[in-house]
């Protein structure tokens, strides 16, 4: 997100800076040491040092970037904005009147609600939060995961409860607890609705 121009980066890491600037100080260290001497191969690992150091701290010198602690009113700020342009997208799926598209394994493929025969949710634990899956099995061999970070989630998840018979409305929330456990639940199967009709 830009604010007057410049790149918010929210939370930077100081091990990047302090990684960087080891990086740097070795490289130079080894050039020096070189002088006078023949070895390609350390000129080599000092440029490929010097080169690497100066990519992970070209983004502290970057004028353009302004660094924000995780916690300031401008950090809330760029998270709201993000939530929101993910909460109003389609992201990665195209819709249409009967069902969907998307890359699957890079190619664009159409799958209509009434294809998808498996809906399994689940958790992936992310350390210090949990992230909600979503595996989707449809006819003709076709499957896909996404996940709440992809981007068009929410909107994909509006349209599933509106198209999907029996789908609980609350498949989330069952889902997030009890936290940091995979929680892996069955949401759907086709097959198991048409046997109870």
């Amino acid at each position: 997100m830009k604010i007057d121009g410049k790149n918010i980066i929210v939370g930077y890491k100081i091990g990047d800076l302090i990684g960087g600037l080891i990086s740097l100080g070795l490289s130079i260290f080894l050039i020096i040491q070189m002088e006078g001497t023949e070895s390609w191969k350390a000129f080599l690992m000092a440029s490929f040092l010097g080169l690497g150091s100066l990519v992970i701290l070209w983004k502290f010198v970057n004028p353009k970037n302004k660094f924000v602690s995780k916690n300031s009113d401008i950090a809330k700020k760029v998270r709201q904005e993000e939530f929101k342009a993910n909460l109003n997208t389609d992201g990665i799926f195209v819709y249409r009147e009967n069902g969907f598209e998307l890359l699957i394994e890079n190619k664009l493929t159409k799958i209509k609600w009434n294809e998808i025969l498996q809906l399994i949710g689940y958790k992936i634990d992310a350390l210090t939060t949990d992230e909600i899956c979503l595996y989707v099995r449809c006819s003709k061999g076709k499957s896909f995961e996404i996940s709440e970070s992809s981007k068009g989630w929410f909107e994909f998840n509006r349209r599933l409860k509106e198209n999907i018979p029996n789908l609980d409305k609350n498949w989330e929330i069952e889902i997030a607890n009890p936290p940091f456990e995979r929680n892996e639940t069955e949401l759907y199967n086709a097959k198991k609705t048409l046997g109870n009709n």
